[in-house]
C-alpha cells in the first residue's frame, strides 16, 4: 500500500509470463512450392494515454496544482543535477588525461588527477546532499498540501470541525497496537496523523502500515487509513471484520477469539456477554457499507473507551500522484465513507450501549 515509480528515488508491479504451445503438423507432399507470404509487420500498440480529470471541488484542483508545481520543481533541478554531474566527470576525465598530455606536468600527473578526483567526488557529494535536502523540502510541502486538501474536501458538508494535521504527526507501534487485531508487529510507518471533532467526539485518523518479520524480509499486515474515535463500551472487546477481495489483509490476532457471527461477508469475535452492545443499527449501518476496488476491506475493534476503525485501502488512494492527476474516484468514495463511519463512530457512543 506505499508512493510514482519514476521517482522512487526521492520518495518511499506485477509481471505475468505467458508461454504459447506450438503443435507441430504433417506437412504433405505438394507439386510445387509455394511462395511464401511474409506476414504484415505488428502494429505497434499506442501508448497508454493517462486519464485526465474535471475537478468540482477547489480543493482537489488545489491538489493538482500543487501536484504540477512540485514535479515542475523537481525535473528543473534534477536535470540541472544532471548537467553538473556530466560536466564534473568530464573535468574528471581531463584531470586524467591533460597532464599526462603536457611534458611539463607529466611528472605530476597522477598527483594532478588524484587531486582532481578528490575536488570533484567532494563537489558531487556536497551537491548531491544539499539536493536531497531539498528534494525533502519539496515533497514534505507537497504532501502537507495534498492532506490538508484532501481532508478539507473529505468533510465538506459533514459536522467535522477543528481538523488540524501534519506530516510530522505520527502514531507509535503501540498506538497501532492498541486495536489488539494484528500480532507481533514489528513496525509501524505512518503520516499526517490528523485530529478532529465530530459533534462531541474528539477523533483522529491517520495513514498508516503495520508490517510484520516475514522469513526473509519485513511483511506488510496491513495498509490504509486508521480512525479512532471515543465510545462508551464497557467489556472485554468487540471485533468486527468485513472481508474484501484477494487484495485484503485481514486482521492476524483472532485465534483463539470466539466467533459470535460468521457470514460470507463478514465476522464478528467477543464474548457472548458483549453481544448486546451491538445493536441492529450499528450492524446495519456497518454491513451497508461495501468493500470493493478501492476500499479492500476493514476491520472495526472496539475496546473500552476508543473505537479503531481500520480501512484497508487500495494504492488508488494510498498513494500520492507524482506524474499524473489525482484520480477522482477513489478520493470521492472515500469522503462517501468516511461520513459512514463517523456516524458509526458516533452510535458506539451512545449512552445506555
Amino acid at each position: 500500500m506505499p508512493e510514482e515509480k519514476k521517482i522512487d528515488n526521492v520518495v518511499e508491479e506485477e509481471e505475468s509470463d505467458f508461454a504459447d504451445e506450438t503443435k507441430l503438423e504433417e506437412i504433405k507432399p505438394v507439386e510445387e512450392a509455394k511462395p511464401e507470404v511474409e506476414p504484415e509487420p505488428e502494429e505497434p500498440e499506442p501508448e497508454a494515454v493517462p486519464p485526465s480529470y474535471d475537478y468540482d471541488s477547489d480543493h482537489l484542483s488545489a491538489i493538482d496544482e500543487a501536484r504540477k508545481t512540485f514535479l515542475d520543481t523537481y525535473k528543473k533541478k534534477n536535470t540541472l543535477k544532471t548537467v553538473v554531474m556530466m560536466i564534473l566527470l568530464v573535468v574528471i576525465l581531463a584531470g586524467w588525461l591533460v597532464p599526462s598530455m603536457i611534458e611539463a606536468w607529466k611528472n605530476a600527473a597522477l598527483v594532478i588527477a588524484m587531486i582532481d578526483l578528490a575536488i570533484c567526488l567532494g563537489i558531487m557529494g556536497v551537491y548531491s546532499y544539499f539536493f536531497k535536502k531539498k528534494s525533502e523540502v519539496w515533497i514534505r510541502d507537497y504532501f502537507q498540501t495534498y492532506y490538508s486538501h484532501l481532508y478539507a474536501y473529505a468533510i465538506d458538508g459533514t459536522d467535522v470541525s477543528a481538523i488540524e494535521g501534519d506530516m510530522s504527526m505520527k502514531i507509535t507501534e503501540e498506538e497501532f497496537s492498541a486495536c489488539k487485531l494484528y500480532k507481533d508487529v514489528y513496525k509501524v510507518g505512518s503520516r499526517y496523523n490528523a485530529s478532529f471533532k465530530f459533534h462531541d467526539l474528539d477523533c483522529a485518523i491517520v495513514d498508516c502500515a503495520a508490517q510484520v518479520k516475514g522469513e526473509k524480509m519485513l511483511q506488510t499486515a496491513f495498509v490504509g487509513k486508521l480512525l479512532r474515535a471515543p465510545n462508551t463500551y464497557k467489556g472485554n472487546g468487540l471485533y468486527i471484520y468485513v472481508k474484501g477481495n484477494k487484495r485484503a489483509l485481514p486482521p492476524t490476532a483472532t485465534d483463539g477469539m470466539k466467533v459470535l457471527e460468521e457470514t460470507k461477508k463478514h465476522i464478528i469475535w467477543g464474548e457472548d456477554s458483549d453481544r448486546k452492545y451491538l445493536t441492529k443499527a450499528m450492524k446495519d449501518k456497518i454491513f451497508a457499507i461495501e468493500t470493493n476496488t478501492v476500499l479492500v476491506d476493514f476491520a472495526i475493534s472496539i475496546q473500552e473507551g476508543r473505537t479503531y476503525f481500520l480501512l484497508g485501502y487500495e494504492d488508488t488512494l494510498m498513494v500520492i500522484p507524482m506524474e499524473h492527476q489525482l484520480d477522482f474516484n477513489p478520493v470521492h468514495e472515500f469522503k462517501e465513507n468516511f461520513a459512514k463511519f463517523l456516524e458509526i463512530a458516533e452510535l458506539f457512543n451512545k449512552k445506555g450501549n
